[in-house]
């Protein structure tokens, strides 16, 4: 499935010995922190291929500019300008309507499971009862849903539901102390309060996890916390189990969310599917604690009361909470697979508007003026944070984001879409070519960033991004020689294969790295998570090798520079071999043989 660059070979003969190929002394580099710091590098057998300047290797080393990864580590939406034919137009527009569908959708059935809640809540004060039966009635919809084949049965394993067990403890603890903070304080207070969700998600991610944010992101949380401060202080009736019930459940949510991200990434399970797995078993953990807290004598009582000062009507209210709140936030998570995290941000920010609002409508809850300035600032500060955090420098998603953007983009745009006749197809080709190109080489004449880390992990995301298609499509080497036989040429052979093809392929192949990369680099090398291993594990069905030129490496102290290509055809045996005999017999395709230049013994 992956395409890789420029295989190349030289046998091993001596420098000196005849022939009508010329052999640059190539050599691999210090360290990438030596790179920069030092013209005059200590020996050693545990340094990188580290290509310094594209000009010829006889000239002096210059100072390798620096690129930057956007791509890498950013959240930035992917900039397509690409003129659309009149009929994949229509089809964006089609998916924008699509899209205020979902948006329109889950608002109003989120403002009608709110109402409906509070009438139950306010007849039958037994949240635990209550947070039961909206996920037992999820449940029962999706499970008839899978028998009568609507809905497509998710295909799970062990593993999957071993990686959702955390998710779904934080779910449980989330819905449940939201459903008792609505059965103490008004709808409106409490969707003030829970307006607060981005305050802990940055606060967690800094104090637990270590991350950094940029300083736009802290201030955005100034009004946050402000205006939910004001907002409670002036709440005329303020209750501190409701008060609680709402933090307590701001923080499960923002804690389900991290486990969600970082347990269950690359799982094919997505969007509507994955809801319901989530909503089963949530109802598994929280019977036995329902039952336990309130239990069945409380429950017939309490019912039995609701029944006699409400009527018929009180079942139909169960019923409906029950139901839309399974609806409302299938939806959401329909919706979020169709748009960027940015735009569902500010959906949700809109939605608790349209919440707020309503309530305050129909249920006639009192409000001052300084308390609904509280709810504005808190509101407003929630829509800033989410222009100031999806748009910033230091995004917490590492790249996840752009592997998720390709994913949906690959989806939406129906790349894979391909006929019967189509055996084979790549989905990158030279990736360990224009990665460093784009990240680490003068070539690019870049001059921002990181060029020390971003290189690794752009082409972890391309790895990744590897294997989001192939999951798509299936659910429908530079080659180098020792110049001698001495160790240190061949630890220096074995680093610049290392740094060139097997970088690529290894993950994909072996799930993980190759050694020599993971001495060198240490922490710097992204880690593939156990979930991500089992994605890469779908592979690829041929490797395309193109063959260009070849190189024997020698150990140097010094760095090199080269960007001739030379002619040397037995090279091609070489490089086949050599990647048959590492990857398992996996089948090889030459993709690219040289181009037609007509030169004496080089191409410039």
């Amino acid at each position: 499935m992956v395409s890789l660059v420029k295989y190349t070979a030289l046998p091993l003969t001596s420098p000196d010995s005849s022939s009508h190929v010329p052999r640059p002394q190539l050599c691999a580099l210090p360290s990438v922190h030596n790179v920069q710091q030092s013209t005059q590098p200590s020996l050693s057998s545990l340094k990188p291929l580290y290509i310094s300047s594209t000009q010829n290797f006889a000239f002096r080393r210059r100072r390798v500019p620096e690129c930057q990864a956007y791509e890498a580590d950013r959240s930035r939406p992917l900039e397509l300008n690409i003129e659309l034919p009149d009929e994949e137009a229509g089809i964006e527009a089609t998916q924008r309507i699509k899209i205020g569908l979902y948006f329109a959708t889950w608002w109003a059935l989120n403002v009608v499971f709110n109402i409906y809640n509070k009438k139950v809540l306010n007849a039958f004060p037994y949240p635990w009862l209550t947070s039961t039966l909206s996920l037992a009635a999820g449940s029962l919809m999706m499970l008839i849903s899978w028998a009568t084949k609507v809905a497509e049965l998710p295909k799970v394993d062990f593993q999957f539901w071993k990686a959702l067990f955390p998710v779904a403890v934080l779910h449980t603890i989330g819905h449940v102390a939201a459903t008792v903070s609505m059965s103490k304080v008004a709808v409106s207070f409490t969707h003030i309060i829970k307006s607060a969700e981005p305050a802990f998600s940055v606060l967690v991610s800094r104090f637990l996890l270590g991350e950094a944010f940029p300083g736009q992101v802290y201030l955005s949380l100034v009004p946050i916390i402000g205006g939910c401060a004001l907002a409670a202080v002036t709440e005329l009736n303020f209750n501190m189990i409701g008060f609680m019930g709402a933090m307590i459940s701001n923080l499960a949510f923002v804690l389900r969310n991290i486990f969600s991200k970082k347990g269950m990434k690359g799982m094919s399970v997505s969007g509507m599917n994955y809801y319901a797995c989530l909503s089963i078993l949530s109802l598994l953990i929280l019977t036995p604690f329902a039952i336990a807290v309130e239990g069945p004598k409380m429950w017939a009582a309490g019912w039995q009361t609701a029944l006699s000062e409400i009527g018929p009507n009180f079942v139909w209210w169960v019923a409906a909470q029950s139901v839309f709140y399974h609806l409302y936030n299938q939806v959401s998570y329909m919706s979020l697979d169709q748009i960027s995290p940015l735009t569902f941000s500010i959906g949700n920010t809109m939605k608790r508007i349209s919440v707020i609002v309503s309530s305050i409508l129909i249920f006639h809850t009192p409000i001052q003026p300084v308390n609904a300035l509280g709810a504005a600032i808190a509101i407003l500060g929630t829509f800033l944070y989410s222009q100031v955090q999806f748009r910033s420098i230091s995004d917490e998603s590492n790249g996840d984001v752009a592997v998720d953007q390709y994913h949906r983009y690959l989806q939406i745009k129906k790349c894979l879409i391909i006929g019967d006749r189509v055996k084979y197809w790549a989905t990158f080709n030279e990736p360990n070519f224009l990665v460093p190109l784009g990240y680490r080489s003068a070539m690019a004449k870049c001059s921002e960033g990181d060029s020390e880390k971003e290189p690794f992990i752009a082409a972890h995301n391309v790895i990744l991004s590897h294997a989001a298609a192939v999951d798509i499509h299936r659910t429908k080497c530079q080659w180098f020689e020792p110049m001698s036989n001495s160790t240190a040429d061949k630890l220096a052979t074995e680093r610049a294969r290392a740094f060139s093809f097997n970088w690529f392929l290894d993950p994909i192949i072996f799930g993980k790295y190759p050694t020599e990369m993971e001495n060198v680099l240490g922490s710097l090398l992204p880690k593939f998570s156990s979930h991500e291993k089992e994605k890469l594990k779908k592979g690829l069905d041929f490797i395309g090798l193109n063959y260009y030129t070849a190189f024997i490496f020698s150990f140097l102290q010094t760095p090199f520079s080269w960007f001739n290509i030379y002619i040397y055809p037995d090279g091609m045996e070489k490089a086949v071999t050599c990647v048959r005999d590492r990857y398992n017999n996996t089948p090889i395709f030459i993709t690219e043989n040289v181009s037609s230049i007509k030169r004496s013994n080089s191409i410039d």
